[in-house]
């Protein structure tokens, strides 16, 4: 299911790494899944937008300095990207 979304939406063209639960065997809200990702991107908390449609999981990426957004739609997810200088060719299609 994992790589299906991956591939039928095109997230590899602007998500670096993926970390899975069902692989790495910890899940959301345990903040070492989000340290883990942090660590196999080799990036700091503040290098990273984090994008989830569960307020608590959002507040702990937060909770350690990674910033998040909480999606509610994609018009205003797409708002907050390019606000925070962010932009896909899949975002300039939802703008035209």
């Amino acid at each position: 299911m994992n790589e299906y979304r991956i591939h039928t939406f095109g997230l590899n063209s602007f998500i670096d790494v993926f970390i899975s639960s069902f692989y790495v065997k910890v899940r959301k809200p345990d903040k070492a899944i989000y340290k883990m990702a942090l660590d196999m991107a080799k990036v700091a908390p503040y290098e990273v937008i984090y994008i989830d449609d569960v307020q608590m999981f959002t507040d702990i990426a937060t909770g350690i300095g990674i910033k998040s957004i909480l999606h509610t739609d994609t018009l205003s997810t797409c708002k907050t990207l390019a606000a925070l200088d962010f932009q896909t060719d899949q975002m300039k299609l939802i703008d035209a």
